[in-house]
């Protein structure tokens, strides 16, 4: 087989360093701490935003942060959907039905305005988001590097979209201070766009490896056929050699057998 098979083959069973800086590891990484860093930004501003755009009545205000609330914590029976979705549609399109799932719900809040029932729609989409992310991440780091560094692996994801979260605070505040929520929201449109790439790049190096693995499959069953042929080979090679031996022990014994009747008849004649 050829390096690159062997890498790509190997990766579950390569070092901790070599798994943690593969791109596969990298691209899970980074996508799940960006998205978690958006859900995280919505549970922290959403009232805020709600009071600032002043399309609704501070009473609707109220109890759509509620429901807002309400449908967040019920959306974690989405996970079970999330974990079904990748069992029948696999990681990369579970990943890239997450990320149009960002991008449906930041789109239906800059374009909700004062209409209610989109507000709750963009909610449901948002919980569901929230939910598919963390399934996503663990399936991905588990199906591309194995169980060999797995609670590593995913505990240093999960420290590092954790500490991005302290520049939280930060950014609500400021967004609030200029209330620009429909430019942030823009921004993380952009990002989750940009985000799409590595699902497909994910399905460019799945389709390059098991292309591979079919070439080099091809290639061990030619080598096969190629050992058998020259077993072949040996066989009639060894068979006809015993056959030259046996034709000239054969033709040995003749001649002995005729010099030896020659010295019968002459001792015949003798007497």
């Amino acid at each position: 087989p050829t390096a690159a098979t062997v890498n790509i083959l190997s990766l579950k069973d390569q070092p901790f360093v070599a798994q943690v800086t593969s791109p596969a590891y990298l691209r899970s990484m980074l996508l799940y701490v960006a998205c978690f860093f958006t859900t995280n930004f919505t549970v922290a501003s959403i009232s805020a935003e709600l009071s600032e755009n002043g399309h609704f009545s501070p009473q609707m205000q109220h109890n759509l942060t509620m429901q807002f609330t309400f449908i967040m914590s019920m959306g974690s029976l989405g996970a079970i959907c999330a974990g079904s979705f990748i069992d029948h549609f696999g990681i990369v399109a579970a990943t890239v039905a997450t990320l149009v799932l960002g991008m449906s719900e930041l789109l239906l809040m800059i374009v909700a305005g004062d209409n209610q029932a989109m507000m709750l729609l963009s909610f449901l989409l948002y919980s569901t988001f929230r939910q598919f992310l963390h399934p996503i991440f663990y399936a991905a780091v588990s199906d591309r590097l194995g169980y060999k560094y797995f609670g590593v692996l995913a505990g240093i994801g999960s420290t590092l979209a954790g500490l991005v979260q302290l520049s939280l605070a930060a950014l609500a505040m400021y967004v609030e201070r200029t209330n620009q929520w429909t430019q942030i929201h823009w921004v993380f449109c952009a990002m989750f766009a940009i985000l799409l790439s590595f699902p497909l790049l994910d399905h460019w190096d799945d389709k390059k490896s098991l292309e591979e693995q079919q070439q080099n499959s091809s290639d061990d069953h030619v080598f096969d056929l190629d050992t058998t042929k020259i077993a072949s080979l040996k066989f009639d090679t060894a068979t006809i050699d015993n056959g030259y031996d046996e034709e000239e022990q054969a033709s040995s014994t003749t001649s002995y057998s005729s010099d030896y009747g020659s010295i019968d008849t002459v001792i015949v004649l003798a007497v």
